[in-house]
């Protein structure tokens, strides 16, 4: 199972058995097209980094969130962790510290 494939899996269980949203729902709250998220869930589309730290804002949720039900996939949470290292870079003090707090709840 590639990386794409293991974060669709995780935005759709996200979805459906916690928030229990339709993709309709998802993707309106989310800011994107049904048929874009129905290609992400689809493993078609991967997600990036300001997708799913918009998700976790929206939602309350964690980065952490993301990445603990594929214990076994390395190179997908190396790739998140350098993701947000780019993200970091670009922000000030009050942004990092709101990202820290999405990440402790």
């Amino acid at each position: 199972m590639d990386n794409k494939q293991n974060a669709s899996d995780r935005i759709r269980h996200i979805r459906k058995d916690i928030l229990h949203k339709t993709q309709e729902e998802f993707a309106a709250e989310i800011g994107l097209d049904p048929s874009h998220l129905s290609r992400i869930e689809c493993g078609v589309k991967g997600i990036s980094l300001d997708r799913i730290l918009r998700i976790c804002d929206t939602y309350g949720l964690r980065i952490d969130d993301f990445v603990q039900t594929v214990p076994h996939d390395e190179p997908f949470r190396e790739k998140l962790i350098a993701e947000l290292i780019e993200v970091v870079k670009g922000m000030d003090i009050i942004e990092i510290s709101v990202l820290v707090k999405m990440m402790r709840k």
